[in-house]
């Protein structure tokens, strides 16, 4: 009885109960407006950080191919000694 699964918990994914599938997709609502006076006194004191241009390619122009053989070679002495 003590291994039963916790099915009288009805907590769902993730602990987030019931509701929780149901505040999904809700858009930024925004700064509350007791806070914002507070928010604007921080910003005004941050300097402005740039963002730096960085070009993104998901492949490396100058990588090798990876290949069994090209993984499996530089180990090919314990391969060697397992075989004899």
């Amino acid at each position: 009885m003590g291994w039963g699964g916790g099915a009288g918990w009805q907590m769902g994914p993730m602990g987030g109960g019931q509701q929780a599938g149901q505040e999904t997709g809700l858009p930024f609502a925004g700064i509350p407006p007791e806070y914002a006076q507070q928010i604007d006194v921080l910003l005004d004191d941050e300097e402005e950080i740039p963002i730096p241009d960085l070009p993104f390619t998901h492949v490396e122009a100058d990588r090798k191919r990876f290949t069994l053989r090209s993984f499996l070679l530089p180990h090919w002495l314990y391969f060697t000694g397992a075989a004899a």
